[in-house]
């Protein structure tokens, strides 16, 4: 799901349960050779996801892979106390991206 998708779900869904783990992945399909473009906004709102997983569920573990953390103006407070709260930032190389892998249970 999109980092939009993912926050419309922490908002609206009251029936959203605590999960284990969240990992995030930035720049899936972009910033490539076929969209070399940056929008500017999904950084922003990873970081804005991720404070709000802690701050409704403290134990999940969160994690973002990333390529570059772009965290533009006020943004970059929010990038140090997501790291302050917990959150694991990892960078990723472009010639090892992460791959999804599905689960047994389908998840």
């Amino acid at each position: 799901m999109t980092q939009l998708e993912f926050e419309e779900k922490l908002a609206t869904d009251a029936q959203f349960k605590p999960p284990e783990c969240v990992v995030m992945i930035q720049c899936v399909e972009s910033r490539n050779d076929e969209r070399p473009y940056c929008s500017r906004i999904c950084c922003a709102t990873a970081v804005k996801n991720a404070l709000k997983i802690k701050e409704k569920f403290p134990d999940t573990g969160v994690y973002v892979l990333y390529r570059d953390m772009r965290t533009f103006g006020f943004m970059e407070s929010y990038y140090t106390k997501a790291r302050q709260k917990g959150v694991v930032f990892s960078i990723y190389d472009t010639d090892k991206k992460p791959e999804l892998i599905e689960s047994k249970n389908g998840n």
